[in-house]
């Protein structure tokens, strides 16, 4: 029997099929797997290159709904801060951030400096993505610990190098307020490869200023000659120590913001990767610093994981959740930095950041980086956080990632940190190396 267009009984058809759909959908994405026999679940809730490795069987997405509201996990003072903190800071033509009583550049800026967004504000995306650092700086001083692993998609670990670091943190938490910043520095940080042998010592330390005229100051330390080296801040886009992250590339974007051009595209729904649906433990030490522990949850790759039929490198056992995204464009200032277009999500609440889509300087597409967050608390509700547990970035020319091992059984990340000024100088930072 034919049915005639515009019949009623046609219309009937036509809205119990997108009914159909629309009820297969919702269930889909409150609990249950994307893969390539249904990809078109993730379609327009993911990047276009995660939904290739979801349609090329790559990738599987375990959709879940989280025990906990990832935005109830931050520190005291960053969930008064989006209150306390509207209205209160401004961007001018220059590009510092300044305090809108005063007009002068802001010197201790507590929380999140931008917590309301208007989407029609023309620099709406330069303060997202200001948001995005300081969900950082909002714990303190750092000390991390993580290995970087060179997975080849087909056959798996390639290479595993050790890393451990340290972040002195001068903006977005309440200790900023006794710490000397004449130069108005936001943070100092090194990253130091302690394995394997043929490259340990290798490191990178960065001073960065809150100001727009001071570009970043970047100092590579090479154990060979046992000497430091100051940097070009383009060098901040060159594959680090030969993975295919740049230094830029950590937690998606950690470079400086004036450096690039911002525009924030929209704001959508996105399927987006957590650590579990539960927070993990977190636990306070003898002297104050807040560190994760071995009970926490740990990522399984597809290489580790028995009859895997996925890429390598490919995270196992995240949950994927709904989440509330910013889409921002970025595109560097310096004609010399090697990337070109990029694209970052970043949740709308916490301002954590997802993906980030890389472009070459051509505009061609190049690699995509995940990164999965986890909430943190200690006993008791004392303390809350959220950050980064996972990230992998995989370029689809050379078809190889690097992923990263950050909760684990043998890393310990610590916050609220009681670091070393003195590491951050020249001479401290050679001393620190050896």
């Amino acid at each position: 029997m034919m049915t005639r267009r515009g019949s009623p009984i046609h219309i009937l058809l036509v809205t119990l099929a997108l009914w159909f759909t629309l009820i297969d959908s919702t269930e889909v994405l409150s609990g249950g797997t994307i893969d390539a026999t249904n990809w078109e679940q993730a379609e327009g809730l993911v990047p276009d290159s995660v939904l290739n490795w979801v349609k090329d069987g790559s990738l599987v997405l375990d959709v879940g709904e989280l025990s906990y509201d990832p935005a109830a996990y931050l520190p005291q003072h960053a969930l008064n801060s989006l209150q306390t903190n509207i209205g209160r800071h401004e961007i001018d033509e220059k590009g510092w951030i300044v305090d809108t009583q005063t007009a002068k550049p802001a010197r201790h800026i507590v929380g999140f400096p931008f917590p309301k967004i208007d989407s029609e504000d023309q620099k709406a995306g330069e303060k997202i993505i200001y948001n995005e650092i300081y969900t950082w700086n909002v714990h303190g001083h750092l000390r991390l610990v993580f290995q970087l692993k060179w997975i080849n998609p087909s056959s798996g670990l390639e290479r595993e190098i050790d890393i451990r670091g340290q972040v002195a943190v001068l903006q977005g938490w309440p200790g900023i307020t006794a710490l000397p910043n004449k130069d108005l520095v936001e943070k100092y940080q090194i990253v130091l490869v302690s394995a394997p042998a043929d490259i340990k010592g290798t490191a990178v330390m960065t001073w960065r200023y809150m100001s727009p005229d001071k570009q970043d100051s970047t100092f590579g330390y090479i154990p060979s000659i046992r000497r430091v080296r100051q940097m070009s801040p383009a060098s901040r886009s060159d594959a680090f120590v030969g993975s295919d992250y740049c230094l830029d590339d950590a937690n998606a974007y950690d470079g400086k913001v004036q450096a690039f051009l911002w525009k924030l595209l929209r704001k959508q729904d996105a399927i987006v990767p957590f650590l579990d649906k539960n927070p993990q433990p977190i636990e306070r030490n003898s002297t104050g610093e807040w560190c994760t522990t071995n009970r926490q949850k740990y990522i399984i790759y597809g290489f580790e994981k028995e009859g895997w039929q996925g890429a390598a490198w490919a995270p196992t056992n995240c949950v994927w959740a709904r989440r509330p995204t910013y889409v921002i464009e970025m595109r560097a200032k310096d004609p010399y930095y090697n990337y070109g277009l990029q694209y970052i999500w970043i949740d709308a609440e916490t301002f954590s950041a997802y993906y980030k889509v890389i472009h070459d300087r051509a505009d061609s597409y190049w690699k995509t980086s995940i990164v999965a967050f986890s909430g943190y608390e200690g006993t008791g509700g004392e303390m809350r956080i959220n950050t980064t547990a996972h990230s992998v970035m995989v370029d689809d020319r050379t078809r190889h990632a690097t992923g990263t091992e950050q909760a684990s059984k043998r890393n310990t990340q610590t916050y609220f940190a009681d670091v070393n000024r003195r590491d951050f100088t020249l001479a401290g930072f050679q001393k620190y190396c050896r």
